[in-house]
């Protein structure tokens, strides 16, 4: 949006991480969660979805998954967006256990924001879909899949990325259900 300007905290946080200051994006997170009440828990999640993407994007897993554990500590569960990203984070680590946990914490409804389907964000879809697939579980594909294309066509949304694309398609082939590639 033209003349949108970010709140400073989040700014401070791109800052850090553009420039290799991962400790520092770190402290960022704790700061805004150890003020709350002040700092609302909206605030402290959209902090730390910023800090997990851009941790993640580097690899670093175990900073994405400590993330996580102290929110958690803190009775403030991250969103499923956060819960997302950083089990795709794991599963790019060869890290499966521990992202199917993220997982089963969203399916359980326990992230910050209800969490309930990995198709409610893209990132959480596609770690879900990933991991059915490393599993090689066909039917958990599919069924993922169906379900986020569902859920996209209920909102209006568009297609799903092309690797869950792709993923669908062989799932169906492995399953012998061509119809449901359509």
């Amino acid at each position: 949006r033209r003349g949108h300007r970010p709140p400073p905290r989040l700014e401070v946080l791109r800052l850090c991480l553009a420039g290799g200051e991962a400790d520092l994006a770190m402290d960022v997170v704790r700061m805004c969660r150890e003020r709350r009440p002040a700092v609302p828990d909206a605030a402290v999640r959209e902090v730390t979805d910023v800090a997990v993407s851009g941790l993640a994007r580097q690899g670093d897993w175990r900073r994405c998954r400590q993330i996580v554990a102290e929110m958690e500590a803190d009775h403030l569960p991250p969103g499923t967006k956060t819960y997302g990203t950083v089990a795709r984070c794991l599963l790019l680590a060869s890290r499966d256990a521990e992202a199917a946990a993220m997982m089963a914490t969203v399916r359980a409804g326990h992230a910050g924001d209800g969490g309930g389907s990995p198709s409610r964000d893209a990132s959480c879809f596609s770690a879900a879909v990933l991991l059915a697939v490393r599993a090689g579980d066909w039917a958990a594909v599919l069924d993922t899949y169906t379900e986020a294309a569902a859920d996209a066509d209920a909102r209006g949304g568009g297609p799903a990325d092309p690797f869950s694309f792709h993923a669908a398609l062989l799932a169906a082939s492995r399953l012998g259900r061509p119809a449901a590639a359509e």
